[in-house]
């Protein structure tokens, strides 16, 4: 008699999850914008699927997923406290700032603002370029997609198939690589300038 099927909620996990992985790389690690919140969508949502209380279909029959048993899988999950409290401290330096971007035809230059003494302190700037909640964004998406991995991936044949698209996603960026190199491409991707002109 052979095991009982991955529970449906398990598959999701893997599909979303591992869209996520692979486009992590071929979407330039979230450095432009866009990028960034596909991320943190498909982090969330990877999230959101191994957590949600869903029905017993959708947790199958093998014993591996229940809504109490996943929320408590996750609340026993060191790394999801510790990832908790450096998203809070990141989200209190962006509400704290202790230095404000200013602007005008000059350029721009920052100047000293009174923050909350014994709290944690950030500069107050803008989500584009770079700021406290951009920064909380990046973390975001990395650590929800963390947490959904530990919590919904619960059997063998699962972190195969996801570690599998890793392999297929690294051969095929190893591809692109050298198709890049040899053609003389000057963007990464044939799309994208880079200030670096060895960017593979």
């Amino acid at each position: 008699m052979g095991s009982p099927s991955v529970a449906p909620r398990e598959w999701a996990v893997v599909v979303v999850g591992g869209l996520t992985l692979a486009f992590t790389a071929w979407g330039l690690g979230g450095m432009r914008l866009w990028s960034l919140h596909i991320l943190l969508a498909g982090g969330l949502l990877t999230w959101l699927l191994s957590i949600v209380p869903m029905s017993q279909r959708w947790n199958g029959t093998d014993g591996e997923h229940g809504n109490a048993q996943n929320l408590l899988r996750l609340l026993k999950f060191p790394v999801f406290w510790l990832s908790v409290a450096f998203l809070v401290y990141i989200t209190i330096q962006g509400m704290n700032p202790a230095w404000e971007q200013l602007r005008d035809e000059r350029g721009w230059w920052v100047e000293e603002v009174e923050p909350v003494s014994w709290l944690p302190s950030g500069v107050d700037t803008s989500y584009v370029p770079m700021n406290a909640f951009r920064v909380l964004s990046s973390f975001a998406a990395a650590f929800t997609l963390i947490w959904g991995l530990w919590v919904g991936v619960r059997r063998r044949s699962s972190a195969v198939l996801l570690l599998w698209s890793l392999v297929i996603s690294g051969v095929g960026m190893a591809i692109v690589a050298m198709l890049q190199k040899s053609s003389g491409a000057d963007a990464v991707l044939w799309a994208v300038k880079s200030p670096n002109p060895h960017f593979w």
